[in-house]
């Protein structure tokens, strides 16, 4: 689910750096482009790591002997009933 959404931290790099790179003095409109390409940048940088990592893959669940109850395959004992693999 998190790669569906990587572009969104190129949207958000840069609304930031619209922010950072605002100038604020009050003298008129006027962006630091510098500041708005490094952030849209870092967040085009974030987006392509988030894309490519790794997804965590847990194992199936297995039923409980004694309960039913899913487990985890490891588990020495069951989260729900307590009973002995």
């Amino acid at each position: 689910m998190v790669r569906r959404f990587a572009w969104v931290w190129t949207i958000v790099g840069f609304g930031v750096g619209l922010l950072l790179g605002y100038d604020w003095s009050g003298q008129g409109v006027r962006f630091e482009p510098t500041v708005v390409t490094i952030a849209t940048l870092a967040g085009v940088f974030v987006s392509v790591i988030v894309s490519v990592w790794p997804e965590v893959r847990q194992p199936p669940l297995v039923p409980c002997p004694s309960c039913g109850r899913p487990r985890h395959p490891d588990a020495v004992l069951c989260p729900h009933c307590g009973a002995a693999k």
